[in-house]
């Protein structure tokens, strides 16, 4: 566990280095304004906000605004943005593809590599990676 955790430890550190985190700074306020702008329109509409999704969204704009660089309507746009739709399959997901990721490791550890099984559906796991390389 130590050497294992040595390796992941030294390839994530750069990524929030101090000098790192300052520069997101900026990206999150942004985000953040995003997020009063959306507050206030509520409350000028005499509309109710639900938090919890307020702050998932929240949540999602800084990671999406400082991994990948794009700016989405992360409070309007749940239905069309493809960045959205992926990352709620990958997190809500199909539930029997979890109970097949069990069923396989727990019967055969060899028929899950065998048969090449992905918790996370393909087609989204293509989408991200392609995400991250452009």
């Amino acid at each position: 566990m130590g050497d294992e955790w040595k390796t992941m430890r030294s390839i994530i550190s750069p990524t929030f280095s101090s000098g790192k985190m300052r520069s997101m700074h900026p990206i999150i306020i942004d985000c953040v304004h995003r997020l009063d702008n959306y507050l206030e329109t509520k409350v000028m509409a005499g509309e109710d906000v639900e938090t919890k999704k307020t702050m998932g969204s929240l949540t999602m704009d800084v990671i999406f605004s400082c991994a990948f660089g794009t700016k989405i309507d992360t409070y309007n746009d749940h239905k069309t943005n493809e960045f959205l739709v992926n990352t709620k399959e990958v997190f809500s997901g199909a539930v029997w593809r979890l109970w097949v990721f069990i069923a396989l490791v727990k019967i055969s550890p060899k028929l899950f590599e065998w048969t090449g099984f992905q918790i996370i559906d393909p087609s989204v796991q293509k989408f991200f990676i392609t995400a991250v390389s452009d």
